[in-house]
């Protein structure tokens, strides 16, 4: 129970981190998602569902607050988590040069899928390349944020590698 009350807290702070200080320090008008890396991370190195399940969660809170279109952001990082804990197992996770390509994989696929989902939900006409133009800032920023929490979350009980 204290585990889940540790990880809640975490994907709380998350959430207001990048709603708050992060906004002030954006690069190129791009903040990380926090959210997204840590997807990654509880989806990726932990056999547990709980990380994908406040996902979810806090991707709804995301879209209550600043999305157009309620359940976008959830519905991405379910399907990320998912696909993350098939592949989770047959790949070394520890490699850094890895991590960067799933960083990359899952930053552009958030970017695509979002764009696709609200252009069909809000029947909106944004030019695709537009729409993705600042997923290279936004691989970058995630890969340090991932970077950065990895070895917090090697601490925690249920880290595999």
């Amino acid at each position: 129970m204290l585990d889940k009350l540790k990880l809640t807290l975490i994907y709380a702070a998350g959430f207001l981190l990048q709603c708050t200080v992060f906004n002030a320090v954006a690069v190129f008008g791009v903040t990380p998602g926090i959210i997204l890396v840590l997807t990654v991370i509880y989806s990726f190195f932990f056999e547990k569902p709980e990380g994908l399940v406040l996902s979810v969660i806090f991707g709804i809170l995301q879209d209550l607050f600043f999305g157009q279109v309620i359940g976008i952001s959830a519905l991405i990082y379910l399907v990320i988590g998912l696909l993350l804990k098939l592949v989770r197992t047959g790949v070394y996770r520890d490699n850094k040069i890895l991590l960067l390509f799933v960083t990359a994989a899952v930053t552009l696929a958030y970017a695509a899928a979002y764009w696709l989902l609200n252009n069909m939900m809000l029947q909106a006409d944004i030019n695709f390349l537009y729409a993705l133009r600042k997923v290279p800032v936004s691989i970058i920023w995630n890969y340090v944020i991932l970077l950065l929490l990895l070895p917090l979350a090697r601490r925690r009980r249920g880290f595999t590698v």
